[in-house]
């Protein structure tokens, strides 16, 4: 990558980042394009404009997540995103800024990794870290765009033309290269920064070690999501917290990653408008189903911090709302300790520790006030696993993606919804990216 180029990637991080105001930096409001200099000042504004553009990926403000639970069984959407309820989406009309968003971001933490890479004036630790926080960035990015679209091009080269013309790879061969990745650098990620906001917006080595247990999960590489959720449920770090509601306060011990706005409600997880009936001054444009009301067992305190209910009897998504302090939507939790649980859980299946998936199970119902699981054998202990997933996790971004990685979505999803259609098991790519790309083929049956 030329200088040029560099020069030109480190202005736009740092402008982004006198626009964003993110992590309470002080940016640099301008800068003279010839005295960009790469130093520790403008390497940290490239870091923390890489941590803020998650929050444009289609994650919070494009609602990538949201459209993940429209696609499921747990919640419906009404317009402009009834496509997605309805599986309809089609490659001439799907919007294209959470592909494109997320295509942009892999872009850029690929430039971000060869400066830090090619740096020699800030330190060689402080590089390191720069490089690993990058490199986990980068793979969640495309742990997303395997969800979304499957086999997708993958590449760490910074030149935009191999980029914009690369092939589909497997997703299989993308998850172990990310396990690669993550795993061999471990080691230069702090266990804390000794800020408890910067504990959970940024990746220290627990959050890269729950980004690995879940990378892992997808892959089916059962020792690996074993070790990695084992060792952050024992990082004194993190721990749950005896409360539902308080797990999604700002801040809250359970939190291992989440995102971080400028306090603006329209730039959290959704606007306040989305998920909040018209007595509530909302447009209700998310519906839990009544699938999700009625999957909670009687006595689950669950229940009532994930769906409310208004005076008109109409229930609604409540889980991203923090009443207690602020009356606005929480940030949302990108890794949070009980989904560790629940994959250790599944992971010790796989290995065939019967009592060990038990155990974790139950430490999950035991904290929503349920007693122990009647499961027993290797498959009742899955669909039990798939049902605490279903009821802890609900409108958190898994429930879509759990019943395909599991094989489960056309028998779940098209027993509930008269017009599933196994093509959704995976989004269409955008056919302006299809036409512009020679090398890139469409998913199947669009």
């Amino acid at each position: 990558m030329n200088l040029i180029r560099k020069m030109l990637f480190v202005l736009y991080l740092i402008i982004f980042i006198g626009c964003e105001n993110y992590l309470d930096t002080d940016p640099v409001d301008t800068v003279i394009f010839e005295n960009v200099v790469i130093n520790e000042e403008t390497a940290f504004s490239l870091l923390y404009g890489l941590y803020a553009d998650m929050g444009l990926t289609g994650i919070r403000g494009d609602n990538l997540l949201g459209d993940f639970a429209n696609m499921s069984d747990e919640q419906n959407s009404t317009f402009p995103n009834e496509q997605y309820t309805l599986n309809a989406v089609d490659p001439e009309t799907i919007e294209t800024f959470p592909w494109r968003r997320l295509w942009n971001s892999v872009k850029d933490t690929n430039n971000a990794l060869e400066i830090f890479e090619d740096s020699d004036t800030i330190t060689e630790e402080l590089a390191s870290q720069f490089i690993a926080e990058t490199s986990c960035i980068r793979a969640y990015n495309y742990l997303l765009l395997t969800q979304f679209w499957g086999d997708v091009p993958f590449s760490e080269s910074t030149d935009f033309q191999v980029l914009n013309n690369l092939s589909r790879t497997s997703v299989s061969d993308i998850h172990a290269s990310l396990l690669i990745d993550i795993s061999g650098l471990l080691d230069d990620l702090p266990d804390s920064f000794g800020d408890e906001t910067a504990n959970r917006t940024r990746f220290t080595r627990g959050a890269a070690q729950a980004l690995l247990a879940r990378i892992a999960l997808y892959a089916r590489k059962w020792d690996l999501a074993e070790t990695n959720a084992s060792q952050v449920i024992a990082n004194p770090l993190y721990e749950l917290q005896a409360d539902y509601l308080s797990v999604f306060t700002p801040l809250s011990g359970e939190s291992i990653f989440e995102l971080q706005s400028d306090g603006n409600p329209e730039n959290h997880f959704a606007p306040v408008s989305s998920f909040f009936p018209t007595s509530l001054g909302g447009e209700l444009s998310f519906v839990p189903t009544k699938k999700i009301l009625n999957s909670f067992e009687a006595g689950d305190s669950r229940f009532s911090m994930s769906i409310a209910v208004d005076a008109t009897g109409i229930n609604y998504v409540n889980k991203y709302r923090d009443i207690e302090i602020t009356g606005l939507f929480n940030e949302l939790k990108l890794f949070r300790l009980a989904e560790q649980y629940l994959i250790r859980a599944e992971a010790r299946v796989g290995l065939g520790d019967l009592a060990g998936a038990t155990a974790d199970i139950n430490v999950i119902r035991n904290r929503a006030g349920l007693p122990n699981t009647t499961a027993s054998d290797a498959a009742s202990l899955l669909l039990a696993i798939e049902q605490e997933r279903f009821v802890e996790l609900c409108f958190e971004g898994h429930r879509f993606t759990d019943l395909v990685r599991t094989g489960r979505a056309d028998g779940v999803l098209g027993q509930f919804n008269p017009t599933w259609k196994p093509r959704a098991k995976l989004l269409p790519i955008p056919q302006e990216d299809i036409d512009r790309n020679p090398n890139l083929s469409q998913n199947p049956a669009y």
